[in-house]
């Protein structure tokens, strides 16, 4: 182990934008420092964590750090993208400047400012709570790919079985788990 200490990041400006906008600033700002930390554990800006992880960072509840998290999505320093089913959500530090771009190994120019490159995921469009569609977060294409192996298996393991081969109940198994791998394959976007 290094005797370097270890550092953090955490935009002075949006730590600033946090005391003014954010009536409940002690714990805003314990959550905020909680996210910084496990950016920089990750050294990315964005990066998963669910909010018990950051309840565990943080020193508060997992209540609070719903609250909170809420109140920072609402301050503009974060973006939460969280996914359908319960698991982990897709955390983004926002950058202070407006431009977009994001602050650590962002890509873009530090003078001028282009706008960051798109990230290449595939267009998958999911419904949002509004019904409009849009596209799949990285979060919700890996969950996803989690349950589609899930159901393979399943539909693998009943093929397999001899012993209650062609009973109602099996059949009725097989033709539940051959309709949910082909509800999902629709939502990852390998069926038309």
């Amino acid at each position: 182990m290094s005797d370097t200490p270890a550092w953090l990041w955490a935009d002075k400006a949006v730590l600033r934008r946090i005391r003014e906008r954010i009536p409940d600033v002690t714990s805003a700002l314990g959550v905020y420092c909680a996210l910084c930390e496990i950016a920089s554990d990750n050294q990315a800006e964005e990066f998963t964590a669910t909010q018990q992880a950051i309840a565990m960072k943080s020193g508060l509840s997992v209540r609070t750090v719903g609250d909170r998290l809420r109140d920072l999505v609402s301050a503009g320093a974060i973006s939460e993208n969280a996914p359908k089913i319960k698991g982990p959500s897709l955390f983004t530090l926002l950058s202070s400047s407006g431009n977009g771009c994001r602050s650590i190994r962002n890509g873009c120019r530090s003078i001028g400012n282009a706008e960051p490159d798109p990230l290449q995921i595939p267009n998958i469009r999911e419904e949002s709570r509004g019904g409009e569609n849009r596209p799949l977060s990285k979060i919700s294409i890996i969950a996803g790919e989690k349950e589609l192996a899930k159901i393979e298996n399943i539909i693998r393991e009943l093929e397999n079985d001899r012993t209650s081969w062609n009973t109602p109940d099996w059949t009725a198994k097989k033709q539940k788990a051959k309709n949910r791998r082909l509800a999902l394959l629709k939502t990852l976007g390998r069926l038309a």
